[in-house]
């Protein structure tokens, strides 16, 4: 339970290699389920289907509510089971933002300042670009990371910064970054420290500083930015649900010469999620991770406390086979 909602949390650490499942046990208590994969950064949703984008390829996951019922390792029952169902190979791109919509997925493609969308016939097709990068190459010139959609649209973007060539974003990491409006190209909000995590609600877009540790949004009626709450941490991975928002942070990277720019700045001694109340700026609650995870990349919310995921250690030890209707579990032949 997340303040009082039934919700389940998926929380991406590509530095510890794997996405955690967190929800309850249906008796109350929290149950996180770590499934391993390689570097993962960006999760989305869309409908029964959850995508996650990997080093090298998309994953994309279903639902099934009969396999979570009839768990041959358990005898509690999920709610909801994610199992794999297809892969994208993509080769490194550096996906951050991931988003699924009726007419496929979309992503920003980091190491080439683009978006993206995928078929079976390349790697990836760039469906837009910032206006003043003049051509595509794997440069990273201006860390695009974030996507914003409005429907299933995409609407706005986030970057650190607006140079054209490899690596120039370092240049001015905390002042360099900026949000534009996909349509037209216009900047709406520039100067900003490394911006993350862009979300659209309604009339306000939300998004994090997260080399000055705030959660902020651009109230497009007054054209006004607002700080919703200042955490001191590097923040970086949001989800708002109803009046809450659900924001993640990280360690800083010791070895990190861009992160070492931040050190008293913002704390970067612990990584987890915490909660906000978006109209008082409150603390609703503070998850630490206390071992093992360094950086979180994405935190994303689904309906249902009780979820489950294939690639979790309890269901390492079987195989799966699903079909409309039933499903049918077995144990894993040894190698």
């Amino acid at each position: 339970m997340v303040c009082g909602l039934d919700l389940s949390l998926f929380v991406s650490t590509y530095t510890a290699g794997r996405i955690f499942a967190i929800g309850h046990d249906g008796y109350g208590s929290l149950r996180v389920l770590p499934v391993h994969m390689q570097r993962p950064m960006g999760v989305a949703f869309y409908g029964q289907r959850m995508a996650v984008a990997t080093l090298r390829d998309i994953q994309v996951f279903y639902a099934h509510e009969e396999a979570g019922r009839n768990l041959p390792f358990s005898f509690q029952q999920f709610q909801t089971f994610y199992t794999p169902r297809i892969s994208y190979h993509t080769g490194p791109l550096d996906i951050h933002d991931l988003h699924v919509t009726s007419k496929g997925m979309l992503a920003v493609a980091t190491k080439f300042s683009c978006l993206a969308t995928f078929t079976s016939e390349t790697s990836f097709t760039p469906i837009w670009t910032p206006n003043f990068i003049t051509e595509l190459r794997p440069e990273d010139r201006c860390h695009l990371n974030g996507l914003a959609m409005d429907g299933e649209v995409p609407a706005y973007v986030s970057m650190l910064g607006s140079g054209n060539r490899a690596g120039s974003w370092r240049d001015e990491i905390t002042t360099g970054g900026q949000i534009v409006r996909v349509a037209d190209h216009e900047v709406v909000a520039a100067g900003l420290g490394m911006p993350h995590s862009p979300r659209l609600v309604g009339d306000r877009l939300y998004f994090l500083e997260s080399a000055k540790g705030h959660l902020v949004y651009l109230d497009f009626k007054t054209g006004s930015m607002h700080v919703v709450a200042e955490f001191g941490r590097f923040v970086r991975g949001l989800v708002v649900v109803g009046q809450t928002a659900v924001v993640a942070y990280s360690k800083l990277r010791a070895t990190s010469t861009t992160f070492a720019k931040l050190h008293g700045v913002v704390r970067g001694d612990s990584a987890g999620i915490l909660g906000v109340d978006l109209r008082t700026g409150a603390e609703l609650f503070n998850a630490e991770f206390l071992d093992g995870v360094d950086e979180v990349y994405d935190v994303q919310a689904r309906a249902g406390g009780s979820v489950g995921m294939m690639g979790s250690s309890e269901a390492a030890k079987y195989e799966l086979i699903t079909i409309k209707g039933t499903s049918f579990w077995q144990k894993r032949a040894p190698n």
